[in-house]
């Protein structure tokens, strides 16, 4: 399809991914200023039959329609351009998104601190509330639908329920609409609810906590009570009680029991970060004497400035030693150009799966140690799968990506000049779901 015009405007340059719906490309809106990017999805409902075509041709259109008013109204969520039919196929223009994908952020045995998961999850919440507010559910909420919007660094949720409505229709999943781990019982059975959604939202935080990956598979994912089907993952990770038990009443097995929408839930955590700034602003003060009240303050202050010395000093070997000792699992790339070989396989590590195609996106963790103002380069190198590389910051965040979409190669690249001294994670993997077999990395410092 690379070149081809759609709907008399739309070209299509180039080829991003393939999943359970069908296909989604790259394109250009030719007939406005500038020729803006866009992403073309194409659909595909399992049965072709024209009785089946017309119904997912009119659920289409109503979620279509939906997704765009949202779009319109809210700027963390991707605007719906068109929609419409073309030889047969169904197909949504949308927003194209730069940015990085939230699911690169959560890795497998790594957990965030506790205040970035509060801040993650309000965002979450203050989209998904609007969402709620406009009777729709979104249904399918992880981590590779939210994308951290590189204009401005603000979460942008993506991939509403138009397109996995219409591919679900007339088959088994027609009422099943999720991922496993992130899709609560109800959903699961067929009638979800604005909590579900806020069931989703819960796991990831979760997620983003422990390091565990909930979507079951090779005995991943959360241990339940057999009891109460309730989910066991406190004693996983230290966190406040406050958000835990937020946490919890989000991810409760009967959804009676939880928030009822996105709204109340906000409604928590922002009572919590508000307690917790409460907190921290009220340092009550010690009376001192009058008669020696100045040599009470000079020895305060002496006091003060001996322990943020010894803070400055000692923090950020304290933070240097931590980071060793949590990424010393990983094995170690070296800045020396040479090549090491190894390959993805269902043994690896993963992040996602696709509830309809049940895909999942492999990937290996390296680490190296880097100083500030290197530029180092990264290659992944491979015949046997389409190369996606990104890399961490010593911070966690991700400082760059590249998922390689040429049709003349399946390699990857970063090219990037480091910002700080640490310990940078590079994580390879495939930007197609389900991809296994052999690479090579090499990482080289230029200067």
């Amino acid at each position: 399809m690379i070149r081809e015009l759609l709907a008399g405007r739309y070209e299509i340059i180039a080829f991003l991914k393939r999943g359970g719906f069908g296909h989604t490309y790259l394109a250009k809106d030719t007939l406005l200023p500038g020729q803006p990017t866009c992403v073309v999805k194409q659909l595909h409902p399992f049965r072709r039959d024209p009785t089946s075509l017309q119904e997912a041709q009119r659920l289409f259109n109503l979620e279509a329609e939906s997704l765009q008013k949202l779009g319109k109204q809210h700027n963390q969520i991707p605007q719906l351009f068109a929609y419409f039919q073309q030889k047969g196929e169904l197909y949504l223009v949308e927003e194209y998104i730069q940015g990085t994908c939230l699911a690169e952020q959560l890795v497998t045995g790594i957990g965030l601190p506790e205040e970035q998961v509060v801040n993650i999850l309000e965002e979450l919440l203050e989209i998904l509330e609007f969402v709620h507010r406009h009777n729709a559910i979104h249904r399918d909420i992880k981590p590779t639908n939210i994308i951290r919007r590189h204009e401005d660094n603000k979460l942008v949720l993506i991939d509403f329920g138009a397109v996995k409505q219409v591919t679900t229709q007339g088959s088994e999943l027609t009422i099943t609409i999720g991922t496993p781990g992130y899709m609560p019982f109800e959903q699961a059975s067929g009638y979800p609810n604005f909590s579900s959604d806020v069931y989703a939202v819960g796991i990831i935080g979760i997620q983003a906590l422990t390091g565990i990956n909930p979507v079951p598979q090779n005995g991943s994912g959360f241990a339940k009570d057999s009891a109460t089907q309730e989910l066991i993952w406190r004693d996983r990770v230290q966190v406040s009680d406050e958000f835990a038990e937020i946490l919890t009443k989000m991810t409760r097995y009967d959804y009676k029991y939880r928030y009822p929408s996105a709204k109340e839930a906000l409604q928590a955590v922002r009572a919590l970060k508000s307690n917790v700034s409460t907190i921290s602003s009220s340092v009550p003060s010690l009376p001192l004497p009058r008669s020696s009240k100045e040599g009470k303050i000079l020895t305060i202050g002496l006091s003060v400035a001996i322990i943020t010395c010894f803070a400055v000093v000692l923090i950020p070997v304290m933070i240097q030693m931590w980071q060793r000792n949590s990424l010393s699992s990983y094995p170690r790339l070296l800045l020396n150009g040479k090549a090491v070989s190894s390959s993805l396989s269902k043994e690896d590590d993963f992040t996602e799966t696709n509830a309809f195609s049940k895909d999942l996106y492999f990937r290996d963790v390296y680490v190296f140690e880097g100083r500030k103002g290197q530029q180092v380069i990264i290659d992944m190198i491979s015949q046997e799968l389409d190369s996606y590389l990104s890399l961490r910051a010593p911070d966690g965040n991700q400082l760059a990506a590249n998922d390689d979409i040429s049709v003349n190669d399946s390699n990857a690249r970063i090219v990037v000049t480091l910002p700080k001294n640490g310990i940078y994670k590079v994580i390879a993997s495939s930007s197609q779901g389900g991809e296994t077999g052999a690479y090579s990395l090499r990482a080289e410092a230029i200067k």
